[in-house]
C-alpha cells in the first residue's frame, strides 16, 4: 500500500482494524480515497456496518481514533450506539502542544502518570476521585 500512496499523490489510506483475544491487531478493511473528510469515513464505516448486517455479525460498542478529520462525526452517524474512545498517545501529544511542552519520554512524569490515570478511568466517579488528588 505504500507503493500505491506514493505514486497517487493526494491520496489517503483509511483503514479499520480488529484486536482479537490474544491482543494481536489484524486488518479487516481498507480504501483509497482522495481526501480525508466525514463524506469519505462515512462512506468507508457504512460499507464496513453493511458488510458485518449482511453476514449477522455484532455491531462494534466502541471504537478508538485519532479524531480524524471527520471521522469522530462519521462514526457518530454510521453507529450511533457505538462508544467513541481517543487514542491516547494522540491525546497526550495534543495536551502536550496545547501546553506547549515538549512530550519527549521522561518529560512532565507527573503529568502523564495523570493523564494516563484519567484515561484509564472507567466511570465517571473514578475521573472525578483523579481529578480531585
Amino acid at each position: 500500500m505504500i507503493f500505491l500512496l506514493h505514486r497517487n499523490k493526494g491520496s489517503v489510506l483509511l483503514s479499520i482494524v480488529g484486536k482479537d483475544g490474544n491482543g494481536s491487531i489484524f486488518t479487516i478493511g481498507v480504501a483509497v480515497v482522495s481526501i480525508e473528510d466525514e463524506d469519505n469515513w462515512s462512506w468507508f464505516l457504512s460499507g464496513f456496518r453493511s458488510i458485518l448486517e449482511r453476514n449477522s455479525l455484532p455491531i462494534p460498542i466502541w471504537a478508538v481514533s485519532d479524531q480524524q478529520k471527520g471521522l469522530t462525526y462519521a462514526i457518530e452517524r454510521v453507529f450511533p450506539d457505538c462508544f467513541h474512545l481517543i487514542c491516547y498517545r494522540h491525546y497526550l501529544a495534543n495536551v502536550f502542544k496545547n501546553l506547549e511542552i515538549s512530550s519527549k519520554k521522561g518529560n512532565c512524569p507527573v503529568l502523564n502518570a495523570l493523564l494516563w490515570k484519567l484515561a484509564k478511568s472507567g466511570t465517571q466517579m473514578e475521573i472525578e476521585n483523579t481529578v480531585s488528588e
